[in-house]
Order: C-alpha cells, then sequence, then structure tokens
C-alpha cells in the first residue's frame, strides 16, 4: 500500500514537466421552468407558466508542457441557448444562440501543495461565430450573424492532482475584454453591421478535468 502511494505520488509529479500532454475538458447543462401561482381569495387562483431557458456547452481541451510548469493550450467549444420570451397561442417564442469558440492559452503552475494543489493563472485568446435568433412570430424570426475576438485572463484558478493521469480543476470569475461584430439584414435587405466593444469581470464558476499522458 505505501509503495503504490510512493509511486502514484512520484508518477503524478511528473504531470507538469516539460513534454507532458494532456487532454480535458467541461460540458454543461442547464435547464428551467417555471410556473406561478397567484391566489386572490379562497375563490379564486391563477396559474401559469413563466419563460423557461435551456443552455447547453462542451469545450474539449488539448495541453501541452513547454516547460516545466508552464503549459499551452487549445480549445474548442459549442454552445447553445433558449430562452422563452412570450407565450402566443400556447406555444412560447424564444430566443436561440448557436455559438462556436477556439483559441489557445498560456497558463503557469504555482504549487501550493507540493505534488497535489496548484495555482494555475491563466491567459487566453479567443475568436468565434454564431448565430442569433428571435421569433417575431411562430412562424418567422429575425436572424443575427456573430463574430467575436476574445482575450480573457483568469487570476483565480486551481488544478487538484487526482492520480498519476487525473486531475480536477476549477476556476471563479475572469477578467475579459471582447469585441463583438453583427452581421444582419432588414426588411428590404440592407447590410446592417455593428461592433460593440465590452470589457468586464466574469462571475461564474468553472470546472473540469484532464487526462495526462
Amino acid at each position: 500500500m505505501i509503495i503504490a502511494l510512493i509511486a502514484t505520488t512520484f508518477l503524478s509529479a511528473q504531470a507538469q514537466m516539460q513534454g507532458n500532454m494532456y487532454v480535458g475538458g467541461q460540458i454543461g447543462f442547464n435547464t428551467n421552468a417555471l410556473s406561478a401561482k397567484i391566489t386572490y381569495s379562497d375563490d379564486l387562483a391563477l396559474t401559469g407558466r413563466l419563460p423557461g431557458s435551456t443552455a447547453f456547452s462542451v469545450a474539449p481541451e488539448v495541453g501541452y508542457f513547454v516547460i516545466d510548469n508552464l503549459r499551452v493550450s487549445f480549445a474548442i467549444g459549442y454552445s447553445f441557448t433558449k430562452q422563452q420570451t412570450e407565450e402566443v397561442d400556447h406555444k412560447w417564442l424564444s430566443t436561440r444562440i448557436n455559438a462556436v469558440s477556439f483559441g489557445p492559452s498560456i497558463s503557469y503552475y504555482v504549487p501550493l501543495i507540493e505534488d497535489l494543489l496548484y495555482y494555475t493563472p491563466e491567459i487566453g485568446f479567443y475568436g468565434g461565430f454564431g448565430t442569433y435568433k428571435e421569433d417575431i412570430t411562430l412562424s418567422t424570426y429575425k436572424k443575427i450573424n456573430l463574430s467575436a475576438f476574445d482575450m480573457r485572463i483568469n487570476l483565480l484558478a486551481l488544478e487538484l492532482t487526482i492520480n498519476q493521469n487525473f486531475s480536477a480543476f476549477a476556476s471563479i470569475g475572469a477578467f475579459e475584454f471582447a469585441t463583438v461584430q453583427t452581421h444582419s439584414k432588414d426588411e428590404e435587405v440592407h447590410a446592417i453591421n455593428g461592433t460593440a466593444v465590452n470589457f468586464s469581470i466574469l462571475d461564474s464558476v468553472q470546472a473540469g478535468v484532464r487526462y495526462y499522458f
């Protein structure tokens, strides 16, 4: 038992050495459907559904340690979001976003607990494209094509070594600078283009696993 533990510790310590690689990623799914009941008196009560939403995302990633404790990685992500907006004839109008993103990132591993827990600040540069669709009626919708560039700095990130091959990582929040370009057409088929620049502090929590080989 002790020999196995020593071997596992030694091998896991090699995970952040030059030349090592990993595959990993994240997957997420969330959906909600709400209903409400309003009671005015003992004789009168109204019930109904509230707008719901569905979100799905997947982001596989591959990484390589160019030197000890310094890795570069490349990720490709896909996300889908649907938000109900209005009920018409017992059917819901909605907005839908499909998006694909991709790009490299760099992270440096600072050991907090040797061979077990690492602080992993990261900077990434990502491009992406997608579509935004918004229902106007049950049979018509408007469509906007999107393209984006995103720079993200994550200073609150940790990675925990599970064994010689697997680790778990988590991050909280990030500083983000993003530009989004929109491309659409009006009813007279005139091109409508726009650019938005945004700097924000993201408050989301991200987590996933990595497999080292």
